[in-house]
């Protein structure tokens, strides 16, 4: 990936957290962005973020759960387990 199309990202990522009180956002080593907030009951982690939306979303009932799984993300492409709600992507 070029600077020019990472720093793109980045300033992608910086303006979702802006534009979204408690969104946690950043680009993984797949150059994709992923994100964290809260929801009513859980707390939702979305990978493959664009400006238009994003691929798939995961929701986790325990925050801390959330934040360990969000922390340890590479790639969109990751299947995530112990969330209660899938969004998006492939089948289950």
């Amino acid at each position: 990936m070029k600077q020019s199309e990472l720093k793109q990202l980045e300033a992608l990522a910086r303006h979702l957290e802006e534009k979204n009180d408690g969104y946690t956002c950043r680009v993984l080593n797949d150059g994709s962005i992923a994100c964290m907030f809260d929801l009513l009951f859980s707390r939702a982690i979305v990978l493959g973020v664009h400006s238009m939306g994003y691929e798939t979303r995961y929701c986790f009932e325990s925050k801390r759960v959330a934040a360990f799984k969000f922390a340890q993300l590479r790639t969109r492409h990751e299947k995530l387990d112990g969330y209660v709600a899938k969004r998006g992507g492939p089948a289950k």
